[in-house]
């Protein structure tokens, strides 16, 4: 139900006990970094900064964002994956960090290596006071 709110409607299977399911397979699981919104803040003003994907639906992008983002729904991240480009690092975002660690498992898959994840979605990002543009 809940990747259905997202935009995935056609799921093709689960693990039946969630990640523990996984225990003796590591080999099948990769991690992704997350950093808090100071160190996001900090690596966009940085010599080689990240491109910033939110992977919220447009109209939330639309109310707010981090300046510069490009917004590439978390439904349609799949058919746009030549968007984000795989020379660069990579911030992904959503509103509040779900959203955000499916896009990045997505992104993964695609070869992108260079990838974190803004813990706490634009929701901490905004708690920090840090700037948006709406």
């Amino acid at each position: 139900m809940r990747l259905g709110r997202i935009g995935f409607d056609s799921v093709v299977g689960y693990l039946r006990d969630g990640i523990s399911s996984l225990e003796s397979r590591t080999d099948l699981m990769t991690g992704t970094t997350r950093v808090t919104p100071a160190e996001a803040a900090g690596a966009l003003v940085s010599s080689a900064p990240p491109i910033v994907v939110d992977v919220r639906a447009p109209r939330e992008w639309q109310k707010s964002h981090i300046d510069g983002s490009v917004n590439i729904p978390l439904n349609h991240l799949s058919e746009r994956i030549e968007e984000v480009p795989a020379s660069r690092p990579v911030l992904v975002h959503c509103a509040g960090g779900y959203r955000s660690s499916i896009a990045a498992g997505i992104l993964q898959a695609s070869g992108r290596q260079n990838l974190t994840e803004l813990n706490g979605g634009l929701a901490a990002w905004e708690a920090a006071g840090l700037p948006v543009k709406s």
